[in-house]
Order: structure tokens, then sequence, then C-alpha cells
């Protein structure tokens, strides 16, 4: 998890704000201050809040920057008048 963590800092730079690369940092910090120690519940419940933090950062990178403003294209797709067909008459071409 520690490794995911941070390759997923130094890979989104630019996606993750100082505020939420500093509690990220902060929770990795308490798991390896924990991690040492003998008490197993320690460690479970400092590694599950880096983990939920980390999913936490993970998932704004895929939500849309102004997702309020962008129609769903799906409700436009119900929406539209389905095309009718259209009828086509064959001819063959003549063999040279």
């Amino acid at each position: 998890m520690m490794y995911t963590v941070e390759k997923m800092l130094t890979d989104n730079k630019d996606k993750v704000g100082e505020e939420d690369k500093k509690i990220l940092e902060e929770k990795m910090e308490a798991v390896k201050k924990v991690k040492e120690g003998e008490d197993i519940e320690a460690i479970k419940t400092a590694a599950d809040a880096l983990t939920t933090e980390a999913q936490r950062v993970g998932a704004a990178f895929y939500k849309p920057a102004d997702a309020g403003a962008a129609p769903d294209a799906s409700a436009e797709s119900a929406e539209a008048k389905p095309e009718e067909p259209k009828d086509a008459e064959f001819t063959d071409k003549p063999k040279e």
C-alpha cells in the first residue's frame, strides 16, 4: 500500500492538491511508525486510514472538472429521434 500511494503521489503531482498530499504523507508516516510495533489493531487502523484517504484522493482524479455543466450523453441519445430506414435501389455494374 505504501508503494502504491507513493507512486500515485509521484505520478500525479499536478492532480494532487497540497492539502491532500500532506494528509497522505501524514497517514503514511503513521503506518511507518506502527508497523515496527506488535499492536496488530494499531497497524490495521493506520493502514485502513491510509487506504481510505488514498481512495478518496484517487477517486477525485476521475471526477470531471465541472460535473454540473456537461449533460449526460445517454440522456441525449434517448431523446434523439431514431433515423428511419432508407430504401435504396441496387444495380449490377456491367462487366468490362
